[in-house]
């Protein structure tokens, strides 16, 4: 094992735990997400940019982080990474010289909550909520 790989693997400090989303029929036409963990793999998360945004009328600043680990195929697009009580999408992740022995996975970080809200309302991943005013109009709170 060279010199490279051997740093990569002494940095793999944190134990995240890999989540796929799970679909399930609300009976309705529609469906209920939930995520559901997988292996719990070593891993090394660094900061690696943060940017703006400007979506739906607010400014939103995600982190962007790198984070390293052995490479697994069930890490995707549309799967998330738990560590502790952070959770990580992940937006690419590549192999590593495709050599099939790392990835090498850009993450943004985001904020889950588990809160009531107004009866009526849906609260959103990014921690906003969705509100049907008395007209029927919908409202974006934060």
């Amino acid at each position: 094992m060279g010199k490279c790989c051997a740093d990569l693997v002494g940095k793999m400090k944190n134990r995240v735990t890999i989540q796929a989303v799970s679909r399930l029929s609300d009976g309705q036409g529609g469906y209920a997400e939930s995520w559901v963990d997988g292996a719990t793999v070593w891993a090394s998360i660094e900061p690696y940019s943060g940017y703006q945004k400007f979506q739906a009328m607010q400014l939103q600043t995600p982190v962007t982080h790198k984070i390293s680990m052995r490479y697994r195929p069930d890490v995707a697009t549309g799967t998330r990474l738990k560590y502790g009580d952070r959770f990580f999408s992940v937006e690419e992740a590549l192999n590593v010289n495709e050599e099939g022995r790392f990835l090498a996975i850009k993450a943004v970080e985001r904020v889950v909550r588990a809160e009531a809200v107004d009866v009526g309302a849906l609260l959103l991943e990014t921690g906003a909520y969705l509100r049907l005013n008395g007209g029927g109009r919908i409202l974006l709170g934060a």
